[in-house]
């Protein structure tokens, strides 16, 4: 979403948690950490289903070419 969009952003530019916090509304420093890691783990997750469909593709690709 836009929000985990500059949430990604904000961090990887090395804001400061407290210009997040208030940023996007967050109440403490452990709503910030929850949501960093809700947003983390979701980056994971479609680089891994990325790699697997890429691998897919791949084996489908040689498949035909064979």
């Amino acid at each position: 979403t836009k929000k985990e969009l500059k949430l990604f952003a904000m961090d990887s530019a090395s804001q400061s948690n407290e210009a997040i916090k208030e940023q996007f509304g967050f109440a403490n420093d452990e709503e910030l950490q929850k949501a960093k890691f809700k947003l983390y783990k979701k980056l994971k997750q479609d680089k891994v289903r990325l790699a697997l469909r890429a691998d897919a593709l791949e084996e489908d690709f040689e498949d035909m070419s064979s």
